[in-house]
């Protein structure tokens, strides 16, 4: 058997942020495969639609004397979910202004964990008060 995908589906790391399409060709130059029209391959298109981390593609196999053949030929990741971004300030601001420090924080947090530096990505910045003069 092989299986082969589109490699623009899927990024660098393996992962893709929608459904993901194999093509899968079995083949036996002896007798052939159960289902092939013609000659001895068998090729059938496999879609793996539902988000998940290294789920795998299997795929059968039978020839016509009935040896059969079952294996795992690839796993894909898939996140269809967009990541959720969480800010808070403190202290808060009454229409904008303040006189105080300010510190905003700045979460980042993905279903699967697929986000560059892990999930759960924390940044702070604090700010002084600016001096405005007249």
């Amino acid at each position: 058997s092989i299986a082969s995908r589109d490699p623009t589906q899927t990024t660098l790391d393996g992962w893709a942020n929608k459904n993901v399409t194999y093509t899968i060709v079995a083949f036996d130059e002896l007798t052939g495969v159960r289902g092939a029209n013609s000659g001895t391959a068998l090729q059938t298109i496999q879609r793996v639609t539902t988000e998940g981390y290294h789920q795998p593609v299997n795929a059968t196999a039978t020839d016509y004397v009935g040896n059969t053949i079952t294996g795992t030929l690839d796993y894909v990741n898939i996140d269809k979910t967009p990541p959720i971004i969480t800010c808070t300030m403190s202290p808060s601001l009454v229409q904008g202004w303040t006189n105080q420090n300010v510190t905003v924080s700045i979460s980042a947090d993905d279903k699967l964990g697929n986000l560059p530096g892990g999930s759960g990505v924390n940044t702070t910045w604090s700010s002084q008060p600016a001096t405005h003069k007249r």
